[in-house]
């Protein structure tokens, strides 16, 4: 635990142990992209609770991205 953060947690994800490195690959995909959402719906409900204004936060409406398509 790090010196001075007394509300310091830690989680960890486990990975199922395959044979073939493209379904590991799909395994760690998936598992990052579930860490990510849950982190940013947790920063979303801390900031709503300290009723900070405009923070940007929302998983299905990510600031600051762009998205391009592309027509043949």
């Amino acid at each position: 635990k790090p010196a001075g953060q007394e509300h310091y947690f830690f989680k960890f994800i486990k990975i199922p142990k395959t044979d073939d490195k493209y379904i590991f690959v799909l395994a760690a995909t998936l598992a990052l992209q579930l860490l990510a959402l849950n982190m940013s719906i947790t920063k979303r409900k801390y900031l709503n609770k300290n009723k900070v204004e405009n923070h940007g936060v929302h998983p299905d409406v990510p600031k600051n991205v762009s998205k391009s398509i592309t027509v043949d």
